[in-house]
Parts: C-alpha cells; structure tokens; sequence
C-alpha cells in the first residue's frame, strides 16, 4: 500500500508577518555591535565580510531548523519555499552592509563607519516593525507602540555598544 502522506512545507509565515527581517536586522546590529572595540574597530570591508557571512549562516541554521520541524511520516518537507521564507533574516543584512559600502566609499573612519552601519541596522528595525504593522492593518495606535518598541530596543543597543566601550 502506497503511503497517500504528502510532506508539505511548514504553514508559510503571512504577508504581513515581519519577523523574520526584524530578527535580522536586529543580529545584524549585534554583530556590529560585538565587533567594534573603540580602540581597533574593523574595516569597511571587515564589517562587509562579517555581516554578510554571519547573515548567510543564520539563514541557513533558519532553513535547517524550519525543514527539521516540518519533518513527517519520514520525510522532509520541500526546501525551496523555506528558503524564501527565511530570505528575510539574509536580506536584513544588506541595508548596514550598504551603509559600509558608503563609509568606505566616502572615506570615513572605521569608527565612524561602524556607527553608520549600526544606526542603519536599527532604523531598518523600526522601519521592518513599523511597515509590518502597517500591513497587518492593526490601528494606528499599535502602529505607533510597534515603533516605540523598535526604538527602544534599538536605543538599548546602541546604548549597550556605548557602554561596553565599543
């Protein structure tokens, strides 16, 4: 007798679900967060590299974890549709790795660059949270929390990478 069990892809997230790009747009400001010392704060390039390899294996561990719970009746489900599902944990890296592009493009320091690219790490943040909640259609009160939580968990951030001396 034939197993009649189709292996499906876990239930996608909705439209207006913006998870994904928040969580990667939050690593990616830990990342440069974590990786700019006030004394010896890495190269345009540095944080180029770190950010884009750090996104891609984060997307990739996302993929492996959603293919592993969505396993049944032995199988695993299509891969393909999760991938572009977690796209947005990769592409959350792209606006900070732009804003390095720019600082070495225009010359800054490392120091500066880094503060760049932290500060578009977090107003991608808020941007995801804000444009999320838009989508979801909720009233524009929730709108505006959304934000303000964003923010201030952007501001905790930076705050943090000032304290620790970074």
């Amino acid at each position: 007798m034939a197993d009649e069990t189709k292996l499906q892809a876990p239930a996608p997230a909705t439209p207006a679900d913006r998870s994904e790009a928040i969580y990667g747009s939050v690593l990616a400001a830990s990342v440069i967060a974590a990786q700019s010392p006030a004394k010896n704060p890495p190269s345009a390039p540095t944080i180029i590299a770190t950010l884009l390899a750090t996104a891609t294996v984060f997307w990739l561990v996302h993929v492996y974890c959603r293919v592993i719970g969505g396993q049944r009746g032995g199988g695993s489900p299509p891969i393909r549709p999760i991938m572009v599902e977690q796209a947005p944990v990769l592409y959350a890296a792209l606006p900070p790795v732009l804003g390095a592009v720019l600082g070495w493009i225009l010359g800054l320091r490392d120091a500066a660059t880094a503060w760049l690219c932290l500060s578009i790490a977090v107003i991608a943040m808020v941007c995801w949270s804000i444009e999320g909640a838009v989508a979801m259609g909720v009233p524009h009160r929730v709108i505006v929390r959304s934000g303000l939580v964003s923010t201030l968990l952007g501001l905790v951030m930076i705050g943090l990478k000032a304290a620790l001396g970074h």
